[in-house]
Formats: C-alpha cells, sequence, structure tokens
C-alpha cells in the first residue's frame, strides 16, 4: 500500500523522535536516491542477528511499501506512522517478518557488518544468542533530514542491547555459602537466590519474576521470605504462584519503570524452609533450583538457574546374640547426645525379626548419633552401652551436581551397628540347679534343729 510523500513523513518523524530505539545518526544525502548503508556492531561472537526489511521508501515520491509477508500488526503500525518501540514490539510478537535482508554473526576477526540495501524501515532481531541471555531489538529506518534522504545510518552497536542473564543460588550455612549441605527433618534450612536484571535503562522489563522449585523433601508451605535486597536496599515484590515452579518472586512493576533498578546490580532474595518427612535419604538428594521469567516487549523468557542440594541420611541397628544370630524384640533409642537424656532422644523403634530398625527411616543430617539399649529381647540381658554412630558422607563434587559416593563401607549406604552381644544363661541350666538344691538343703536343716529345740525345751 502507498502513501503520499507527506503522509510518510509525518510517519518518518514520528519514529525519529523515539531516540532511544533509533540508535543511527545522520549522514550525507542521498546522491542516487536508491541506496542506503548502515553497520552493525557487536563485540560479543555468541550472539547473531538477522536483519529484516519490513517496508522500502522510495525517496523520489516518498512513498512507504510495506513488504508482502509482513504481519498485519507489523504493517498497520507502520503505515500509522506509530512510535519505533510500537513497531518494534509488533515485530516482536511475531514470526512473520516479511523478507530477510541479511544476517549477522560477529567473529573475533570481524564484529561489525557493512549493509548496503534501499532506503526503508529495517528489523534487528537477535536470533542466535547463548542459554540464558536476553537481546532488545532494534529498528533502523532511512531518515530525512535538512531537505534531504541520509545515506549513510553509520553504526549501530546492536551489541549494546544484548547480555547475559546471570543466576545463582547457594545455602547459607554457618554464614557461608555452599552448594549441598545435610539437614535432619524439622531443620530449617537457608537459601539464598541472586539473579542479575536482564535489561537496561533504554529496554526497561515489564515483568521480572524469580522463581524455586524444590522437591518435595523441602516444605513449600513453610517458606519464609527473609528479604529481597538489590545492593543493601529492600526493593518491593509479592510473592505468587508460578506454573512448573513452588514459588516466584514477582518484582512491583512500579520498581521496574526507575532507571536506578537498572543500575543498582543483582536482586537477591533470601528464603528459609525446613526439611519434610518426605526426603529422600543416602545417595538421592533433595534438589532445589532457582530461575527466572521476564519481559521486555513480546513474550515471556524462562531461564533455569543452579541446584543445590540437601541430604538426609538414618542410622540401622543390627541386633545379634554372641553367635551372631540376629535378634528381635530389643528396643533401642537414638540420640543426639552421649549422655542419652530424654531431652536429647531423637526416635525409638524395636528391632524386627531379621534383627534390624533405621528407626523408621529416621532422616538425619550428618554428624555422631548415639544408640541405647532400652528393652532386651527375652532371655537376654540389657546391653546400657551407648554405642556412638557416625555418618560421615564421602561427596563426590567433580559432576554438575553433587552425589554421595559412600558413606560407611557397606554397600546399602546405611549405617549400621553390629555383634551387640548380650546373650545370658538360660533359665533351667545346670547353675540355677545346684542354687535349688542348696536352697532346699538349708530349709530342711533350719527345720531339723527347730523340731529338736522345741523337744528340748519339752523334756525339761
Amino acid at each position: 500500500m502507498k502513501k503520499t510523500f507527506m503522509k510518510i513523513m509525518a510517519a518518518v518523524l514520528a519514529v525519529l523522535i523515539m531516540a532511544v530505539a533509533i540508535p543511527f545518526g545522520a549522514g550525507a544525502a542521498l546522491t542516487s536516491g536508491n541506496s542506503y548503508i548502515f553497520t552493525l556492531k557487536c563485540d560479543k561472537t555468541d550472539f547473531g542477528f538477522t536483519v529484516y526489511q519490513l517496508a522500502t521508501i522510495d525517496t523520489t515520491t516518498g512513498d512507504v511499501t510495506v513488504t508482502d509477508g509482513v504481519a498485519d500488526a507489523v504493517k498497520t503500525a507502520i503505515e500509522n506512522g506509530s512510535s519505533a518501540s510500537a513497531i518494534i514490539s509488533a515485530a516482536d510478537a511475531t514470526e512473520s517478518l516479511g523478507s530477510v535482508s541479511d544476517t549477522f554473526q560477529p567473529t573475533d576477526a570481524s564484529t561489525t557488518k557493512d549493509f548496503s540495501t534501499v532506503p526503508g524501515y529495517y528489523y534487528v532481531k537477535c536470533t542466535r544468542m547463548p542459554q540464558g541471555a536476553s537481546a532488545a531489538s532494534s529498528l533502523i529506518v532511512t531518515q530525512y533530514e535538512n531537505n534531504a534522504w541520509v545515506e549513510n545510518a553509520g553504526t549501530i552497536d546492536v551489541g549494546g542491547k544484548v547480555g547475559t542473564v546471570s543466576l545463582d543460588k547457594k545455602i547459607v550455612e554457618n554464614n557461608k555459602e555452599v552448594k549441598y549441605t545435610s539437614a535432619s527433618v524439622g531443620e530449617t534450612v537457608t537459601f539464598k537466590l541472586k539473579a542479575s536484571v536482564p535489561s537496561n535503562v533504554s529496554e526497561k522489563l515489564t515483568e521480572m519474576t524469580i522463581t524455586d522449585t524444590m522437591e518435595a523433601g523441602l516444605s513449600a508451605t513453610d517458606v519464609n521470605i527473609v528479604s529481597v535486597k538489590q545492593g543493601t536496599a529492600d526493593i518491593k515484590y509479592s510473592k505468587v504462584d508460578v506454573q512448573d515452579a513452588t514459588f516466584g518472586i514477582k518484582i512491583d512493576s512500579n520498581v521496574l519503570t526507575k532507571d536506578s533498578f537498572y543500575q543498582n546490580g543483582d536482586v537477591v532474595v533470601t528464603f528459609t524452609t525446613m526439611v519434610t518427612p518426605q526426603a529422600t535419604v543416602g545417595r538421592d538428594s533433595n534438589d532445589n533450583t532457582v530461575g527466572i521469567q521476564y519481559k521486555t516487549t513480546g513474550n515471556v523468557k524462562t531461564q533455569q538457574g543452579p541446584t543445590v542440594q540437601v541430604f538426609t541420611f538414618n542410622v540401622e541397628v543390627i541386633k545379634v546374640d554372641s553367635n551372631s544370630n540376629k535378634l528381635q524384640g530389643a528396643k533401642f533409642g537414638l540420640y543426639s547426645q552421649r549422655d542419652c537424656s530424654d531431652n536429647s532422644k531423637l526416635a525409638e523403634a524395636t528391632t524386627d525379626r531379621a534383627g534390624t530398625t533405621n528407626f523408621g527411616g529416621k532422616q538425619l543430617k550428618a554428624g555422631t548419633y548415639y544408640v541405647k539399649e532400652l528393652e532386651a529381647p527375652k532371655g537376654y540381658i540389657l546391653d546400657s552401652t551407648a554405642y556412638p554412630v557416625t555418618i560421615e558422607p564421602n561427596y563426590d563434587t567433580t559432576g554438575g551436581t553433587v552425589t554421595v559416593r559412600d558413606y560407611q563401607a557397606n554397600s546399602d549406604g546405611k549405617i549400621t551397628v553390629e555383634n551387640i552381644k548380650i546373650s545370658a544363661p538360660q533359665t533351667g541350666g545346670m547353675g540355677t540347679m545346684m542354687f535349688t538344691i542348696g536352697g532346699a538343703a538349708l530349709i530342711a536343716a533350719a527345720g531339723v534343729m527347730f523340731v529338736m529345740l522345741k523337744r528340748k525345751k519339752t523334756s525339761k
């Protein structure tokens, strides 16, 4: 569709007032009327760009012709003389962008590329980027200045509109930040999420939500947001539900409009939650992953970050007699302190037919615990020794995530207390019979003496 020269000039001038969104400079007037030059620059070699010709401009008549295949929303924005940001927003929201003018792939040898084409509207979209990166689109429009068309738009630094989203997550333990830890059921664990701001002052965010995804071993209902800060300053937020995540921290929209938000560094979220009875035990960790969802124009972008891990372990007791026969019915207490006081009791359980118990799968953090027999099996003497049991996992940190290679010599990965020998002589044995006969003899002798003394007294 074509318009008159006056109408197209109004459209072009409307675009030109958006200086932030249209980063080009003035050049010389067109001499031939059908040539237009600009240079793209990006010093980040892991990004790539595609240049789409949205429309052409006839510099003789000033008529604008929208390229075939361009989406109606983009076409309408151009024909109505909409702002550059509105045209970019419409282009970001569609895959129908007409013809590809060219591509730009920066390399170490060349971080710029010259484009020689016809006057028109050119939309520059980042179509190759590393995982977690963000990029804002650019719009280049042939300008009319000082009663002449500009032949050379100069250099446009599209690299200034790209960046990598930085995400980090740590567990805070004893004032140190770590990637993994162990914890007992009911114990509180502190987590710290960190996210860079995936935009800049010229391309402000309209949405930003830091997400957290926890497995069932960490309580979703006991999450307590300690702080949300940028530097030392608190920032306004709301805790929200997020699909495919446990929860989200959504930055307030008024915060996103402030220039200072894009200049003050990373956003840091600190929160606590508890370990639940659903926590996995041993080599299987309870994972927690940070993520981000953000939007400038177009669709919401998402990115997952690193995972931290919480491990739990348990204690297994094997009860045997002096011949290593497994014994059922021995009750044991599990304690956190050597004195095995009631205040330090963590659990109690009775050995099964296999002579074992793991205290109902009680999930524990690494450390030293104490096992003490509370009731002996029938026919055996109680062993009141407090047996120390140390859980000392061997973490493998060579891979992308931490794994537990072993935390005891036995292959099933459980702590075992062996050979607690508490057997005693059985009733009816030879020793018991001798005591019985001796007692009976003493009673009989006492009876004889009593009778003799009574007769002697009567004879007097």
